[in-house]
This record gives C-alpha cells, structure tokens and sequence, in this order.
C-alpha cells in the first residue's frame, strides 16, 4: 500500500541524511523505502540547483534568449504592422529589414512562417524585373528553337540543340 508522507516528513529524511546519517540507517529507522529517500534526496537537490546557481550553458542560453527577445522588440518598433496584420502588409515590412535581422528572427517577430517569407522576398517573383527578363529570353529562344526544328522536339532536343549553338542550359542560367 502506498503511504503518504507530510512535506515536514520528507524534509526532515533529507536534512538528516545531509547531515551524514546514511539511507540504510534511515530506511531502518523510519521505514521508508531506500528509492523513496533516494527520490526525495535527488528532488531536493534539483530543487536548490534551480533556485540560485546556474551553469554556464544555462547563462549562455539565458543570454541568447535575451538578446533574441531584444531583438524582436526592436523589429516590432520598427515595422509599421502588427503581427495579426495580413500576409501583403507584413512581407514589405519584412522586406525592408531583410539583412539587419535574421530571417528565423524577423518571422517569429511577425509571425510569418520562413517558407512564406522566403518566397516572395528572397526569389522576387512578384516584383522582380530580372525574373520577367530572363523568362522572357528563355521563351524568345526556346520558341526560335521550336520554329526551326518544324515545332517537334521535346525537351532533350531543346536542351542538345541549346548546347550545339553554345548557349548554357537553363539550370546554369537560373544559378546566376
């Protein structure tokens, strides 16, 4: 059967085994179990490393996540959104940050996930005039491509024919 013991019980086990009575002599004197003390003695030992020392790695952390909250006050000030603004509001404000915060920072800040913002920012599909450029030279050569092979290669051919004539393929091209 499971007994309970008061705190003042569990307590007092601890502070005698602390002030040097071993647990065989306290489980034979008091009755309770060797795990039970054992359990208590690692909780109260728990409890005392959490109240006042720290290790290094916990200072470290502790240091990380202050200056990562800091930095998240300040793109928060900075931005004219707030995190339950909508997707088109928070992506150029985001933007316009882009570079003096870290990406993980600034969407946790605006609660944006990475992909979303990584999107449209960084590959500037929406706005970007060198992505409507270059689109527009692979389709003035692919359909010059098209007009001379008789409008029947596939997409092997194209990329031989591109070679042949010296032009890079299209994964070289969009690399740059």
């Amino acid at each position: 059967m499971c007994k309970k013991y008061s705190v003042e019980e569990k307590k007092k086990v601890v502070s005698l085994f602390f002030d040097g009575i071993p647990v065989s002599q306290l489980t034979s004197d008091t009755g309770i179990p060797k795990s039970t003390i054992y359990r208590w003695i690692r909780e109260s030992k728990a409890e005392e490393g959490n109240s006042s020392i720290y290790s290094p790695l916990n200072y470290y952390m502790l240091e990380k996540k202050y200056k990562k909250l800091q930095s998240i006050i300040e793109i928060l000030q900075k931005v004219n959104c707030k995190p339950t603004d909508p997707l088109s509001i928070k992506l150029p404000e985001m933007e316009s940050l882009y570079g003096q915060y870290s990406v993980h920072t600034l969407c946790e800040a605006l609660c944006v996930s990475r992909g979303t913002f990584y999107n449209p920012v960084l590959r500037r599909k929406s706005s970007g005039k060198w992505y409507e450029i270059r689109r527009e030279e692979f389709r003035e050569r692919i359909r010059q491509i098209y007009d001379e092979s008789n409008q029947v290669l596939g997409p092997k051919r194209y990329a031989l024919s591109w070679r042949i004539r010296g032009i890079p393929p299209l994964s070289d091209l969009s690399e740059s």
